[in-house]
This record gives C-alpha cells, sequence and structure tokens, in this order.
C-alpha cells in the first residue's frame, strides 16, 4: 500500500477533464460523464468506494422531480464499461426521479436552507455491498444524461477511493 494515492474526482464529459458540470442537455444526443483511469492520468487500476452525486436547483424539490425539473423521461443511467462489456450498475432501470436516487445509494438527502437553492446529495456507496469499483486501465464508470438537465443550477458526479 506504499504507492497508494487517494482519489478524489469529479467525472468528466466524454473523459475530457474540463465539462464537470453536467447540467447539460442530453436530450436529443446524450452526454456521458466519465471517469477512465488511462485518460485521467492514472497509473494502473482505481478502485471506487463510492459515488457522490449532487444536484442544486433553485426550485421546490420534490421526491418525483429530479432536482426541481420534473420526472425525466429517459433518465441517468450508470454504468461500468469495458471494451468486451457493459454492466448497468443501476439495475438497468436508469434514475428519473430524486426519489430514484435513494433505490441506489441508503444515503440520500434534501438539503433546504430556508433561502436560496435547494440541494440534492445521494452517497452511493460500492464498498458497503461487498468490494471497492475496480476500473481497471480501459475501463470506465460511464454516467450518462439523457434528458434536457440544463434548468438545474448545478450537477456534479464525484467519485472516492484510491488507486493501486
Amino acid at each position: 500500500m506504499g504507492n497508494t494515492r487517494i482519489v478524489s474526482e469529479l467525472l468528466t464529459k466524454d473523459a475530457d477533464q474540463t465539462t464537470k458540470n453536467a447540467n447539460v442537455d442530453g436530450s436529443v444526443t446524450p452526454a456521458e460523464f466519465i471517469l477512465k483511469p488511462s485518460a485521467s492520468g492514472f497509473l494502473g487500476d482505481v478502485l471506487i468506494a463510492r459515488l457522490i452525486v449532487l444536484i442544486e436547483d433553485n426550485g421546490n424539490i420534490t421526491a418525483n422531480d429530479y432536482g426541481a425539473v420534473p420526472t425525466l423521461a429517459t433518465g441517468v443511467r450508470v454504468q461500468h464499461r469495458s471494451d468486451s462489456d457493459t454492466i448497468d450498475l443501476d439495475g438497468g432501470l436508469g434514475v428519473t426521479s430524486n426519489a430514484d436516487w435513494a433505490r441506489l445509494c441508503y444515503d440520500i438527502t434534501e438539503h433546504s436552507f430556508g433561502s436560496g437553492n435547494n440541494f440534492v446529495t445521494a452517497r452511493w456507496t460500492f464498498s458497503r455491498s461487498g468490494r471497492f469499483l475496480e476500473l481497471e486501465n480501459d475501463e470506465e464508470l460511464v454516467v450518462t444524461i439523457g434528458d434536457d438537465l440544463t434548468g438545474l443550477v448545478s450537477h456534479y458526479f464525484m467519485v472516492q477511493g484510491f488507486q493501486s
């Protein structure tokens, strides 16, 4: 473990390392937010303990909305992808509402401070299901946005774990 590097990394659009805010329009062409170790400058495997989701909006946030945007038609997909295989981490259903994150993440909270923007946070702890999510060099963690989320103030996906 002497060469272990802590990873706290935002997924970026098409692994470009620049576009981090996922409040994008993916309704015509789905937008992919990716962590790929080889494209992110990691030398070796990345072991992901958790995925943190932040959805910030300036409207009233309910369980049936996504942020304060009405329920999504297509939804947000979470997948582990390699050259030979794609594994749906979301059970194949995708996430179309704030409440759907609770299906995947035990820890989900709606935050309201009385004034200013409201936000939802979700913490999906892969390591609590028995092991870390391992990404080898050419594998990817992919979050696909299939709807117009430009109405959100901000939307981020952060992974935390370590590089082995």
